[in-house]
């Protein structure tokens, strides 16, 4: 994890069906984790920034900090406006920086989303 986390664009060669959520929009959806996120969800009470949307599916791609610095999460939000049931939703699979999840989110889902 890194200790600082860039949230510019610059660095990514975003793929379909990826794209970046500009900052104006941000606070809508970082509003609507933190209402569905309960304890025990991997991402309960953490600091977290939006980075881009799968404009195919409710995923979202949070930046998020936590004891070991930045991450980044890809969450599938349900849209209930409300805390989840269960911890395990909204489902999320973690990655250790955004590198990671371009390797190994971000490109398996470009060349799936061509099938």
């Amino acid at each position: 994890m890194a200790d600082t986390i860039d949230l510019s664009d610059k660095n990514i060669k975003w793929l379909e069906p990826w794209e970046p959520l500009p900052e104006a929009k941000a606070a809508f959806f970082e509003h609507e984790l933190r209402l569905e996120v309960i304890e025990g969800h991997s991402l309960w009470q953490k600091e977290v920034r939006v980075i881009a949307r799968r404009v195919d599916r409710d995923d979202v791609l949070f930046a998020y900090r936590d004891e070991g610095g930045w991450g980044c999460a890809v969450v599938h939000l349900t849209w209930r406006g409300q805390a989840e049931y269960h911890p395990n939703w909204p489902a999320s699979v973690l990655f250790g920086d955004i590198q990671e999840w371009a390797e190994r989110g971000m490109a398996p889902d470009h060349e799936d989303y061509f099938l």
